[in-house]
């Protein structure tokens, strides 16, 4: 069975010393700057924190754990920003960021339950 080759690219432009070297060109290599697909790519990898993080934090609940890793990988490989391999990589991203959001939203709710909770307790 053949092997493709990955494409390859040269590195440098006129006297930095590496002129002539060529390295991979492939889904995760650098890309240049000016470069649509890796602005797109780059501003949809950036959003996971308030993508994942705001919702997460608002409801609170630990289902939205698995949900948002489901889901964030779920839209990533269908946007064709990441490859099969790299699925459980977004999904553990986007459930630690949604870990953050609930335990966060908990860590606000408590005490204001606590002292609902204390309040009526105590006032009958």
């Amino acid at each position: 069975m053949l092997r493709r080759q990955p494409q390859r690219t040269s590195v440098g432009s006129g006297g930095g010393g590496f002129e002539g070297c060529e390295l991979p060109l492939n889904r995760t290599s650098a890309r240049a700057p000016g470069d649509p697909a890796a602005t797109r790519r780059g501003g949809i990898i950036s959003s996971v924190i308030p993508a994942i993080l705001l919702p997460s934090f608002i409801i609170g609940r630990w289902w939205v754990i698995p949900a948002a890793a489901v889901i964030w990988a779920a839209f990533l490989l269908a946007t064709d920003t990441i490859g099969a391999a790299d699925i459980p990589g977004a999904a553990g991203f986007a459930a630690a960021n949604a870990t953050v959001g609930v335990v966060a939203h908990k860590l606000i709710v408590w005490p204001f339950r606590f002292a609902w909770r204390h309040r009526a307790a105590h006032s009958s």
